[in-house]
């Protein structure tokens, strides 16, 4: 069976593409393909999210092009943007926020894991275009230790502006990372798409 559906997953700081993938077996199923880039040196940008942005220039916008260039490959194998799907996982998370921020089109489905938007005062950043509803599921703990809930909060905000379809889900108790509730979240989408 040809591919129908691209999964585009993003790892977080110190993981790799390889790691993420095989995260990839727990909603793997027939007409898939899984596109994961490999930051260098297993980060995409030096500083925390939060800082200054021109501090994490030029690795973030460099990140967003290899995201980019992820969505080519599954343009040149004919999936269409409605049928990719991104997974970002914290710094992966936040890299996928800024990519879908900076490149709005109509997507498969968005899920963005402990992330938030990059910048020191998100609430302030212009975007243009839309994401004409594509569903973004935005996934953080009350306790995580990298991301505020005021952060995930005003990344929601930024995606709602943008005319997203977004849920938000803060657990209680999970910490930092993917969990089993994400897992199947992913795993309803992709259902979902056929």
């Amino acid at each position: 069976m040809a591919a129908e559906t691209a999964v585009i997953l993003l790892h977080g700081r110190g993981g790799s593409a390889r790691g993420t993938i095989g995260l990839a077996d727990e909603f793997y199923r027939h007409g898939l393909i899984f596109i994961a880039p490999q930051a260098e040196r297993s980060r995409w940008y030096p500083y925390r999210f939060d800082e200054p942005l021109d501090r994490n220039e030029p690795w973030l916008s460099s990140a967003v092009n290899r995201v980019e260039a992820a969505r080519d490959t599954a343009t040149r194998i004919g999936i269409d943007a409605d049928r990719t799907v991104f997974v970002g996982i914290s710094q992966g998370a936040c890299v996928l926020t800024e990519y879908l921020l900076r490149r709005p089109a109509r997507y498969g489905g968005v899920f963005i894991v402990s992330g938030a938007l990059a910048g020191q005062d998100p609430d302030a950043r212009q975007f243009d275009g839309s994401l004409d509803r594509t569903p973004v599921f935005i996934g953080c703990s009350d306790d995580d230790p990298s991301v505020p809930i005021d952060r995930v909060r005003a990344t929601t905000a930024s995606f709602e502006r943008l005319d997203a379809d977004v849920t938000e889900r803060i657990d209680q108790g999970q910490g930092h990372g993917l969990t089993d509730d994400h897992i199947r979240a992913i795993d309803a989408r992709l259902d979902e798409l056929g």
